[in-house]
C-alpha cells in the first residue's frame, strides 16, 4: 500500500523488515527497487541478492529475475538452472526464456 501510494521510504523500511524474516514477495519488492534505482541509489548486485534470496524461498519471479540477471553476465548455465526453477514454479515467462535460451 505505501509502495502505491509513493511513499518509498516505507515501503522499503517495510519490505526490508518483511524479507529479513523470509517473506520472498517482499524479498522480490525489494529487488526491484534496488534493480530500478525507485526510492534508493540502484544497484544490481544487491537487487540480484534480494532476487536470489527470494528464489531460495520459492518465488518464481525472483528466480526469473536472478536468471536474467546471469543471463545479463552471459553465464548462460547458471541462467538456465534460475529459468527452469522459476518455470517449474509456474512462471510462465521463465518458461518461454528457458526455451529460447536452451536453442
Amino acid at each position: 500500500m505505501h509502495y502505491q501510494r509513493q511513499n518509498l521510504n516505507k515501503a522499503i523500511e517495510l519490505y526490508t523488515k518483511a524479507c529479513n524474516a523470509n517473506n520472498y514477495k517482499a524479498c522480490t519488492n525489494l529487488g526491484a527497487l534496488y534493480f530500478s534505482g525507485e526510492g534508493v541509489k540502484a544497484d544490481i548486485k544487491k537487487a540480484k541478492e534480494l532476487f536470489s534470496k527470494a528464489c531460495e524461498l520459492g518465488d518464481g519471479d525472483g528466480c526469473n529475475n536472478t536468471a536474467f540477471l546471469y543471463e545479463q553476465e552471459k553465464d548462460i548455465k547458471t541462467a538456465l538452472k534460475l529459468y527452469k526453477k522459476a518455470c517449474d514454479l509456474g512462471h510462465q515467462i521463465a518458461c518461454g526464456a528457458y526455451k529460447e535460451l536452451s536453442k
